[in-house]
């Protein structure tokens, strides 16, 4: 008997160890497959952002209960309060510089000025009668001629009213005379529906540059301006203003300067003249003050 295999039970033999090694080698790569198939379907699963980004922390309970909503709650109210008072403060600055350019710093001249016009301030003359007080008011101050002069107009027991015309048919120019020394009667003004002053008011205190406003109906509108000092028989201001050329009167307004003022009390004179012989048909007299006296 023949002990030793024969080759081709050798060969079978070897065929079958390598089926089984190859059987081996393919179970094993399948498992890896099956694995990595696993592990690739967990990665789907998992967030995009959990692989390869740092783990967001929990906030702590300190951080969270500090809220910078607080923070923002509070900035606008402290922020609106200050700009609520910062606009009051502004507001205040504004209303108290506007009256500074109007209102007249504290006067430098009586409280109270005579409020007398005629006779002058330095005169001696004295009238115990209405009339004559307005006639020579009306020719030595106004400059009437010819004059034609009216009856009294009792007012009240101490003043009145005396109408001088420069002709019978003339407009009235109105003398107001009162009584204010005694028993002697004085001019403390004049007025002519012809020529009206709006501004400044009688006994008012003036000041350069004045503002002189009203209104007028005169010989191609033009009516002359005169401002005096008491005691003095030359004006400070010499010039005109032109309201309307017609019968109705219209709207007259001027700036007037001045240098300087000898006194304190002062008088406005506006007349019109006659384009015939220029001689003075309406009159306006004022009483006023002058706010600072420059000697």
């Amino acid at each position: 008997m023949n002990d030793n295999p024969s080759p081709t039970h050798a060969s079978g033999t070897s065929r079958v160890a390598w089926w089984a090694l190859a059987c081996a080698i393919v179970a094993l790569l399948v498992g890896l497959v099956a694995l990595l198939v696993a592990a690739g379907a967990d990665d789907a699963a998992a967030p995009a952002n959990s692989a390869g980004a740092p783990p967001t922390l929990p906030v702590p309970p300190s951080t969270a209960t500090t809220p910078p909503a607080t923070n923002t709650t509070v900035a606008p109210a402290t922020s609106s309060p200050s700009v609520s008072v910062s606009a009051p403060t502004t507001s205040t600055s504004t209303t108290t510089s506007e009256p500074s350019t109007t209102m007249l710093p504290p006067t430098t001249v009586p409280d109270e000025v005579s409020p007398v016009v005629w006779p002058r301030h330095d005169s001696n003359a004295r009238y115990a009668d209405p009339v004559a007080a307005a006639r020579t008011f009306a020719v030595e101050f106004i400059g009437f001629d010819p004059v034609v002069v009216g009856e009294f107009l009792a007012g009240d027991s101490r003043s009145g009213d005396v109408e001088i015309r420069s002709r019978p048919n003339g407009s009235p120019t109105v003398v107001h005379v009162r009584q204010v020394d005694g028993d002697d009667w004085a001019v403390i003004g004049a007025s002519n529906a012809n020529i009206t002053i709006a501004q400044p008011v009688a006994l008012a205190e003036i000041e350069s540059p004045m503002v002189l406003t009203g209104t007028a109906s005169a010989f191609e509108g033009t009516v002359q301006v005169r401002l005096y000092s008491d005691g003095s028989d030359e004006p400070v201001v010499a010039g005109f203003v032109t309201g309307s050329g017609g019968p109705e009167a219209g709207p007259f307004a001027d700036v007037f300067e001045w240098n300087a003022a000898t006194a304190e009390g002062a008088t406005l004179l506006l007349f019109s003249t006659s384009p015939e012989d220029d001689s003075i048909v309406d009159a306006t007299t004022l009483r006023l003050r002058f706010h600072a006296v420059t000697v």
